[in-house]
């Protein structure tokens, strides 16, 4: 123990500045008192050892926070389905083939897909789709924002870029 903190003694007084003492400090500081370390740090304040422990709850909650068991949500696949239809449509794409796309299938067979254009970001096919089911009265149909913008960040396609006013200052 002595060692521990003889050694905790030369890494604080070698530190640049008070984040990094406070980092050193939230190794020890939850398992010894604040007289003790004083003993070895005799400048030490309540203030920078209470910094210290809150480093050290921090850390500890981080890590907490990648154990907790992940929540699956299953949605409808008529549901996705039709946010893909949705997609795929004239509407969002420009159906002509922009280069292709390699994919390999779960099967492992490699098949090369047409590279379609999106006219719209994301975000914006998101609030037209929400929109969309509004006017045909299927409110019903649930998928989160977050798992909308995966489905559109797998499906790839490339997003059309308007070059009219490039071509009106190079007139």
């Amino acid at each position: 123990m002595d060692h521990l903190l003889s050694d905790v003694q030369d890494q604080y007084y070698n530190a640049e500045n008070d984040r990094d003492r406070h980092q050193i400090l939230a190794q020890v500081v939850h398992s010894i008192p604040l007289r003790t370390v004083q003993d070895y740090i005799p400048n030490l304040t309540r203030y920078s050892y209470s910094k210290a422990r809150k480093e050290t709850i921090r850390r500890k909650t981080k890590f907490k926070a990648f154990s907790k068991n992940r929540r699956k949500v299953r949605y409808r696949k008529s549901d996705v389905l039709l946010f893909v239809e949705f997609v795929t449509s004239p509407l969002v794409s420009v159906n002509l083939p922009f280069g292709e796309t390699k994919a390999k299938m779960s099967s492992g067979l490699k098949i090369n897909i047409p590279n379609t254009v999106r006219k719209y970001r994301d975000h914006e096919i998101i609030l037209m789709f929400r929109q969309w089911l509004k006017e045909i009265n299927q409110e019903d149909v649930k998928i989160s924002y977050s798992t909308m913008k995966r489905i559109l960040k797998t499906c790839v396609a490339s997003r059309k870029v308007a070059l009219s006013c490039v071509d009106y200052y190079l007139a």
